[in-house]
């Protein structure tokens, strides 16, 4: 990941502390996942759920409104 940052000067990441999970939108990510999609959800294995997880991330992708409601809530200083 650092190469490829270093080849692109205009994409700016920064770091989020783990002991400060509400500013990351990746929990929001997962919250969602979790406990919206995902609630009582009970696979036979590791397989199954690794399918069943990379679908409905994979059907997230399509919800660009969901995405940026979770960066939203992050309060991060971004314009979307």
């Amino acid at each position: 990941m650092k190469t490829y940052l270093a080849k692109h000067p205009e994409i700016v990441a920064e770091d989020f502390s783990g002991h400060a999970p509400e500013v990351n939108p990746d929990e929001g990510v997962w919250g969602w996942t979790k406990y919206h999609r995902l609630p009582n959800y009970a696979p036979d294995d590791t397989a199954e759920l690794r399918f069943r997880l990379c679908r409905e991330l994979s059907a997230l992708r399509r919800r660009p409104d969901l995405l940026a409601s979770f960066i939203r809530l992050a309060e991060i200083p971004l314009r979307l």
